[in-house]
């Protein structure tokens, strides 16, 4: 239980790669930690209360992609990193399932377009779950709705990021946490996610924050 399936497909001159992380029941919290030096990233629900999806696409074959779980106690722990092949000489990896991660180095002089890098996780349906994403130079995509989401902490260079929310998060947050060094910072319907504390800091970029009119406790 817990483990993570991959398979490859090749469709053309792009690349997929897809990875599924079983849920169990005896799993408390499962912890994401996400990290794209170079790329677009999503974030929303899966269709399966039975696992989550982790999926990537690159435009070629030198593109590193892992997806490493460890279970700790009743918590499960998945680290995910995608390296575009043409980002390995500002990069330095050093990957686990529990801890490491992607240093970046340099400025962001690569030639690759991000937009042909894409991440994507879809959470499982009803399973308890904390996200931290390291982001580089790209944009990320974030809809939380009708999940179970106890905590979040994006930490990016130079990232737009989309954060919203259509339908009230399942349980109360306990931390929402946004620091971008530059880029645009979009957060819709904020009251959704139900947090208990929330620190948004944009260092040059804009920021938009959009409340409702509706409370569901906490998120102020």
């Amino acid at each position: 239980m817990g483990m993570a399936v991959s398979v490859s497909f090749t469709y053309g001159q792009e690349f997929s790669r897809t990875s599924r992380i079983e849920t169990d029941s005896t799993i408390e919290c499962y912890h994401f930690k996400i990290e794209v030096p170079v790329g677009l990233s999503f974030i929303d629900k899966g269709r399966s209360h039975n696992y989550h999806t982790a999926r990537f696409h690159f435009p070629e074959e030198q593109t590193q992609t892992k997806v490493l779980s460890d279970r700790i106690d009743t918590q499960m722990r998945t680290h995910m990193v995608m390296l575009g092949g043409n980002t390995s000489h500002y990069a330095e990896e050093n990957i686990t399932a529990a801890g490491g991660q992607v240093t970046m180095r340099g400025g962001m002089t690569i030639n690759s377009d991000p937009t042909q890098y894409i991440s994507e996780l879809r959470p499982a349906l009803s399973q308890p779950i904390n996200l931290e994403l390291h982001l580089g130079h790209g944009g990320a995509w974030i809809d939380l709705s009708d999940l179970r989401t106890r905590g979040v902490e994006i930490m990016s260079s130079a990232s737009d990021i989309f954060f919203t929310y259509s339908k009230p998060n399942l349980e109360r947050m306990h931390v929402l946490k946004i620091d971008n060094a530059m880029g645009k910072i979009v957060l819709r319907n904020l009251e959704f996610a139900r947090a208990e504390q929330i620190s948004v800091e944009n260092g040059m970029g804009d920021t938009k924050i959009m409340l409702g009119a509706q409370s569901f406790g906490a998120s102020y």
